[in-house]
C-alpha cells in the first residue's frame, strides 16, 4: 500500500476539503500536469480510509499507463508533485481561514508597487476592521504588522520626520502590547495546565523581572482614545493573570475578574474561555488550600460561565468533561443538589458523544455521595466501565470513601491494596497527581484503622499526624478528610 504523508493528510480531510483540493489541482495556475490530476482521481476513490490494497505504486501505474512497463522514477515524481500541491493547498487553506494574513500581504504588495492611494485607502479600511474586532490571539499582532507596514511605507516615501516618528512610536507600542500579552498567555496557560499556582509556570526569573519593568513602563504611556484605553486594560487583565500564577494572591483574581466583567463582550470566545479557565482554576486551588471563602466564589463564577457559554471555544461547542465534573463538584460542595442535577441533565448533550453517558453517570455518583445516598452512589459506580485515564483515580477514591462511610471493612482494606498497586503500575498518571492520590489513600487508610478499631493504642498521636498530613500535603478530597477527622475526634470525647 502507498505510504506517504499525502495519504496521511488525505485521511484527515472531510468531503468538502477533498473537493476543494481537487478544484485546486485542476487550476492551471497551480498545476499543468494532467497525469497528476489523474493520479489524484484514482486515489480519491479510496476515501475516507485510503487503506485499500489497490493503493500500491504498481497498481496505480497500471491504471495511469495501461500497457507500459512500471517506471519507479516517473511514479515517484508524480507522487512528489501531488504532495507538493498538497503542501501549497494547505498553505492557501490556512490563509483562507486567517483572512488577516491576506489583508497584510495585500497591503505589502500595494506598498511595493508604489500604489500609494490604494495603500492608504486599504490601510484605513483595515484599521476600521481592527477597531471593531473582538480581541483574539492575533489582535495585537495585526496592529503591530499594520503599524510596521505604515512605518516602512512612509520611510520609503520620505515622509515628514514627525509623521515618521509617530508611526514608529505606534509600531513600538503595539509590538510591546503583543509581546506582553503573548508572554502572559504562555505563562497563564502553563500554570493552568499544571494546576500549580505556587510557582511561576516558566521559571524564567530574569525574563519575569524584565517583564515587570516593561509593564511598569507601559503603564506610564498616555492613552487618549477609548480603543487605546481598552488596549491598556486588556494588558492589565493579562498582567493580573500573570500575577495570579506567580503570587497566588487573591487580590489579582478579583482585579482580573472586575476587568473581565467590564470587557468580556469585546473578547472572542477563545479569549473568554482562557481567562475564565484561569479564574476557575485559581478558585479550585484556593478551595483545595482550605480557603472556604472561594467555595461560593467558584460556584457563582461557573454560573456566569454557563450564562455566557464561556466553557468552550466556539458557539454550540462541546463542554470539556473535566469542566462538567468541576461545575458539579462546586454545586455538591455547597449542597446545591437540585441545581447540580438540573445542570447535569441540561448540559449532558453538550458532552462529547463517546463518553457522554459515562461522564453523566460518573458525575451523578458524586451527587449521590454528596447527598449521603451511599448505596445509590455505589450502584451507579459498580455499573460503569472507565476509559478516560483521569476517571480511574477519581473512581478509586470514591470507592474508598463509600466503603469507609458504609463501614464495608473487608472491601475497604482490599481496595486500599488495589489503589496502591494502581498508583505503582499506572504509567499515564503524572507524578504530581499520583502523589495527591497516594496521600489520600494513606490518610484514609490511617483514619479507617481508628474507625474500625484496628489501631488499639496511640489514636491521639495518629490523629495529630493525620491533621498535619492533610494540612501540609497536596492531597485529594482534603475537605472530606478534615470532616472525617473531626467526626473521630468528637466521637472520642466522653
Amino acid at each position: 500500500m502507498l505510504k506517504t504523508s499525502l495519504i496521511e493528510i488525505l485521511r484527515s480531510f472531510d468531503k468538502n476539503e477533498i473537493k476543494r483540493f481537487e478544484e485546486f489541482i485542476l487550476s492551471p495556475y497551480f498545476n499543468k500536469k494532467s497525469n497528476v490530476i489523474k493520479l489524484f482521481r484514482i486515489i480519491k476513490k479510496h476515501a475516507p480510509d485510503f487503506n485499500d490494497e489497490s493503493l500500491k505504486r504498481e497498481t496505480l501505474w497500471k491504471i495511469l499507463f495501461p500497457g507500459k512497463n512500471f517506471n519507479y522514477g516517473v511514479m515517484k515524481n508524480l507522487i512528489f508533485d501531488l504532495q507538493k500541491l498538497m503542501s501549497m493547498f494547505l498553505g492557501y487553506e490556512g490563509i483562507r481561514k486567517k483572512d488577516y494574513l491576506s489583508r497584510l500581504n495585500f497591503l505589502e504588495e500595494l506598498s511595493e508597487k508604489n500604489l500609494d492611494q490604494q495603500f492608504e485607502k486599504n490601510v484605513k479600511t483595515y484599521s476600521d476592521i481592527l477597531d471593531n474586532k473582538k480581541l483574539n490571539d492575533t489582535y495585537f499582532f495585526e496592529y503591530t504588522k499594520l503599524e510596521g507596514l505604515k512605518y516602512n511605507h512612509h520611510i520609503i516615501k520620505n515622509a515628514h520626520q514627525i509623521v515618521e516618528y509617530q508611526y514608529l512610536e505606534n509600531f513600538e507600542k503595539y509590538l510591546l502590547l503583543d509581546f506582553l500579552r503573548q508572554y502572559f498567555i504562555l505563562n497563564i496557560n502553563m500554570v493552568s495546565y499544571k494546576k500549580d499556582f505556587k510557582k511561576s509556570g516558566t521559571g524564567f526569573k530574569d525574563i519575569e523581572i524584565n517583564i515587570e519593568a516593561l509593564f511598569q513602563s507601559f503603564m506610564k504611556i498616555k492613552f487618549e482614545t477609548e480603543d487605546e484605553n481598552f488596549h491598556q486594560n486588556i494588558i492589565l487583565m493579562h498582567y493580573y493573570g500573570f500575577k495570579i500564577t506567580v503570587t497566588s494572591e487573591p487580590i489579582y483574581y478579583f482585579e482580573l475578574k472586575k476587568l473581565l466583567d467590564k470587557y468580556s463582550e469585546r473578547l472572542d470566545m477563545v479569549e473568554q474561555y482562557n481567562i475564565y479557565n484561569l479564574l476557575t482554576g485559581f478558585c479550585v486551588y484556593r478551595s483545595l488550600e482550605g480557603d472556604s471563602s472561594f467555595y461560593t466564589e467558584e460556584f457563582e463564577l461557573y454560573k456566569i460561565i454557563l450564562e455566557k457559554e464561556a466553557f468552550c471555544y466556539y458557539k454550540d461547542g462541546f463542554m470539556n468533561r473535566l469542566t462538567y465534573y468541576n461545575i458539579a463538584r462546586a454545586g455538591i460542595k455547597l449542597k446545591e443538589f437540585e441545581w447540580t442535577i438540573d445542570f447535569l441533565n441540561k448540559y449532558k448533550p453538550r458532552l462529547p458523544e463517546p463518553f457522554r453517558e459515562q461522564t453523566f453517570l460518573f458525575t451523578y455518583a458524586f451527587v449521590e455521595f454528596g447527598r449521603k445516598e451511599f448505596i445509590k452512589a455505589l450502584e451507579i459506580l459498580s455499573g460503569l466501565s472507565h476509559y478516560e485515564v483521569r476517571d480511574k483515580p477519581r473512581e478509586k477514591m470514591l470507592y474508598l470513601m463509600l466503603y469507609y462511610e458504609l463501614s464495608y471493612v473487608e472491601q475497604f482494606f482490599s481496595f486500599v491494596d488495589s489503589c496502591r498497586h494502581f498508583a505503582k503500575n499506572d504509567k499515564l498518571l503524572s507524578d504530581h497527581y499520583k502523589k495527591k492520590f497516594l496521600n489520600f489513600v494513606n490518610c484514609v487508610f490511617n483514619l479507617s484503622k481508628i474507625k474500625f478499631n484496628i489501631n488499639i493504642s496511640g489514636n491521639d498521636d495518629v490523629i495529630l499526624l493525620l491533621k498535619k498530613s492533610v494540612t501540609d500535603n497536596d492531597i485529594s478530597h482534603k475537605n472530606w478528610l478534615e470532616k472525617k477527622i473531626i467526626e473521630i475526634e468528637n466521637k472520642a470525647i466522653p
